[in-house]
């Protein structure tokens, strides 16, 4: 009777311990640490390190531009979650308009780039766009679109203003066209070379 009473009792400690720790590590495993699937970095190293050995992710070369935020997106929310892709954005004062630069990469809700020009072989595609809504400044947009294997790449620059004249406006699309180009042919380039 005294060695069932002291098996019982085995259980009904042993039994709530096992639950409770299983409730602690559920817990641990499958809390989000990621709640936005995004992680931010202090430093273009930081980011560059965490793709160093990607075969299809690749960051363009740090500039003068200063830059606002680095951040990592991630496949999940969880403390296991890995690295995917990046966004960079930047900000850059140019005299009477602010220009912002989003360069962004992401492995899903994307569609593909079919693109009309060519570098490197990998084809791209860069688009401008002007819009003016009732009561807000004029909104400037250059995007620039291309793929490398299963990674859509996305390269944005925008500005609002009213102060340009059809001239500037011009020139500041050249600019910032030449800009993004620049920052797509840098991710070609390294590509190319991981091929060997």
């Amino acid at each position: 009777m005294k060695r069932w009473k002291k098996i019982l009792k085995t259980i009904l400690i042993a039994v709530p311990a096992a639950v409770v720790l299983f409730i602690l590590v559920d817990a641990f495993i499958t809390w989000p640490v990621y709640h936005s699937f995004t992680k931010d970095v202090e430093s273009y190293d930081e980011l560059s390190t965490v793709f160093k050995d990607s075969e299809d992710v690749f960051l363009p070369d740090e500039d003068d531009i200063p830059t606002l935020s680095y951040t990592i997106l991630m496949d999940g929310r969880t403390r296991f979650a890995k690295p995917e892709t990046y966004c960079i954005f930047k900000s850059e004062n140019r005299g009477d308009i602010t220009v912002y630069y989003n360069l962004y990469c992401a492995v899903k809700g994307e569609t593909p780039c079919k693109g009309t020009q060519e570098y490197k072989g990998v084809a791209y595609d860069v688009i401008s766009e002007k819009r003016q809504e009732d009561n807000d400044p004029d909104y400037h947009g250059v995007y620039l679109s291309f793929d490398i294997g299963e990674v859509f790449y996305r390269f944005n620059a925008f500005y609002d203003s009213d102060t340009q004249s059809p001239e500037d406006e011009k020139t500041t699309e050249e600019q910032l066209r030449a800009q993004l180009e620049t920052y797509a042919k840098q991710v070609i380039d390294k590509y190319n070379a991981s091929l060997g």
